[in-house]
């Protein structure tokens, strides 16, 4: 299932559910409301108004604008509000982890209004483990991996909210403290530890890095821009392995130098 263009009028969301050129069928009705169940049942915080209707183009799902501020775009200022709402959704991906649901990683899915009541605002298409497409490439094996395994995505999103605070924050106690903090909800890695799971750890590892000041912040940039799932998807499909893993040297090596021994999973 994708999600079609949806619109945006400044007070309420509209998004088509569907695969291009065929609108929404019962089938994925039911899987929107089985996936919204399962999420409101965990104690996820979803929109109020939230609701599935048949419109004009086919099923859409719908709700008011949710009033305030992705987490992607919290100033410096509010990095302790950040760093609390990036946690409380580490929380609910454990909560969810013996459920078929599963949360986008992004924070970008995710707003903060002026009482500090976070919403996840992503809700489709539905993350299910049991529509878990097959993973035909090396890119498609680290997207799964980061939106349906629990350690990857608690991974990832240390590695997502560290970058923002290397943003918005200049260096100093703030920073480190904000930075230990966003850092812990990775729960570590068995070994020997699979791609995608070093693909993320990599990120996360020059985040940790930089924020208690071993290496310069441009230089985990530099890991994270290596490390961009974006530029893989670009990358064509029998060049990709091989992407990866001169990515992966590269975040090693500067752990490596950095730290003299290496990089801890």
């Amino acid at each position: 299932m994708e999600v079609l263009p949806h619109s945006d009028d400044g007070r309420q969301i509209r998004r088509r559910l569907g695969w291009p050129g065929q609108p929404g069928t019962g089938e994925v009705a039911a899987e929107v409301r089985h996936y919204l169940a399962t999420l409101r049942a965990k104690q996820v915080t979803l929109p109020d108004d939230l609701r599935m209707v048949n419109g004009p183009d086919g099923l859409e799902m719908r709700h008011r604008r949710v009033d305030g501020t992705a987490l992607t775009e919290l100033p410096g200022s509010q990095a302790a509000e950040f760093v609390t709402a990036v946690r409380r959704v580490g929380d609910w991906v454990n909560r969810l982890h013996d459920s078929e649901a599963r949360l986008d990683p992004s924070l970008a899915g995710f707003v903060l209004d002026r009482g500090a009541n976070l919403t996840y605002v992503k809700v489709v298409p539905p993350l299910l483990t049991t529509r878990r497409p097959v993973e035909t490439t090396p890119w498609r094996q680290i997207l799964g991996a980061l939106r349906y395994d629990r350690n990857v995505t608690l991974c990832a999103m240390a590695g997502y909210a560290a970058r923002h605070l290397l943003r918005t924050l200049e260096p100093g106690e703030p920073l480190t403290t904000h930075g230990a903090a966003v850092i812990a909800l990775c729960p570590g890695h068995p070994r020997p530890s699979t791609r995608p799971a070093m693909w993320f750890h990599a990120r996360t590892r020059a985040a940790e890095l930089a924020l208690t000041g071993r290496i310069a912040a441009q230089q985990a940039m530099a890991v994270y821009a290596a490390t961009s799932l974006l530029v893989l998807r670009g990358i064509p499909p029998s060049d990709q392995r091989a992407h990866i893993e001169v990515a992966l040297a590269a975040a090693a090596a500067l752990s490596r130098d950095s730290s003299g021994k290496a990089p801890r999973m």
